[in-house]
């Protein structure tokens, strides 16, 4: 027979794998959907930075308790994934503005889509 105190560690340890998964799922949303382009995807990205970006919340769910339960700094990985996101970000507006110029000098040097179309054919 087990006893309480066993019974108790192997709840314990259920809870914080929980607390993992729910940690770990957050942030694959958050960096999965920082650039969603669809009603979905957006919705999953907002409710994983409102969660993560939640302050003073006294719910074992947290982000800051279950931060706190691994010895985590929940300011320190916010910061970290606000700078990860504005890079993100960056980046993909960058990429969009490099292939904008490339296609304005491509069209300007074909006379239509349809002659650069053939010539990548």
């Amino acid at each position: 027979m087990r006893s309480d105190s066993l019974l108790r560690k192997e709840t314990w340890e259920a809870e914080e794998r929980l607390m993992m998964a729910v940690l770990i799922n957050a942030v694959q949303c958050f960096q999965t959907y920082v650039l969603a382009q669809n009603h979905w995807d957006e919705k999953l990205f907002r409710e994983a930075e409102d969660w993560i970006f939640k302050k003073h919340s006294h719910w074992l769910f947290s982000f800051e308790n279950i931060c706190e339960t691994f010895g985590l700094d929940p300011d320190y990985l916010r910061r970290g994934l606000l700078h990860w996101k504005e890079a993100r970000r960056r980046a993909a507006r960058l990429a969009k503005t490099v292939f904008l110029d490339v296609l304005i000098f491509l069209l300007g040097y074909f006379q239509s889509l349809e002659e650069l179309s053939e010539m990548v054919a």
